[in-house]
């Protein structure tokens, strides 16, 4: 994605979410202050997969459908002072407090306590593994639909690879554009590349006028056609 600055705010657990794990009124506050300061991109601190595992009281979570509406409230007001935003999707492992808060038992890679709680977890099986592996695809689809642009543009190009995902250009498509209609540069040349006619600009010096074409069609800026028009000419 493309920040207005290289001002990149790390993220850190701020414990103000709901008793649900969801962003509060100061939450959105808290953040829109951070962007509306002049930074550049908002990393929001251990956002969870699983709401039943938090690390932290107050800490967020991408468990649940519930969630999109309100994380999609932080990501727009932050949008609004002109900054980007992504969460740090995570799971707590042996270091959540499912057992304290929800009475459920922690999962990690060992029985080792775990250095936050002193106590120790179950060791994860292999299909508990494969579960957290489908709890990590369901929570960047979330923030995806949330409005976060690098979960978008993730999120596209597992589908386009195929990566830990069945190859599906149709869904490829869907989240490349989403990150691309955000002015995520890469998303658009990818979506270029989808198209019927294969990879287009691979294919320009057989269509004059090919960037332009690009430019109408994917909304590139004006730099960006001038960045394709150069490539096409250095591969001529």
């Amino acid at each position: 994605m493309t920040l207005r600055n290289r001002l990149v705010m790390s993220p850190m657990e701020t414990m103000y979410g709901t008793p649900d794990g969801l962003p509060s009124e100061r939450t959105r506050d808290y953040f829109a202050a951070r962007a509306k300061g002049g930074v550049g991109l908002i990393t929001v601190g251990a956002t969870g997969i699983d709401h039943h595992h938090p690390e932290t009281p107050g800490g967020l979570h991408l468990g649940t459908d519930a969630a999109i509406d309100a994380h999609r409230a932080l990501v727009d007001v932050v949008h609004e002072h002109g900054a980007k935003i992504q969460p740090q999707i995570v799971h707590a492992g042996p270091d959540g407090l499912g057992p304290e808060m929800h009475g459920v038992t922690s999962i990690g890679p060992s029985v080792i306590p775990s250095y936050l709680t002193g106590r120790p977890s179950t060791e994860v099986t292999h299909e508990q593994l494969i579960e957290v592996f489908d709890l990590f695809k369901a929570a960047v689809r979330r923030a995806a639909e949330a409005g976060h642009t690098a979960a978008a543009r993730a999120l596209g190009s597992l589908y386009l690879t195929g990566a830990g995902v069945a190859e599906d250009a149709e869904e490829a498509t869907r989240w490349l554009r989403v990150s691309g209609d955000a002015g995520d540069p890469a998303s658009r040349v990818d979506l270029a590349n989808l198209l019927p006619q294969g990879s287009v600009l691979a294919k320009a010096t057989m269509r004059p006028g090919c960037a332009c074409w690009i430019s109408a069609r994917y909304r590139f800026d004006s730099r960006m056609a001038m960045s394709a028009s150069s490539r096409v000419e250095r591969r001529r």
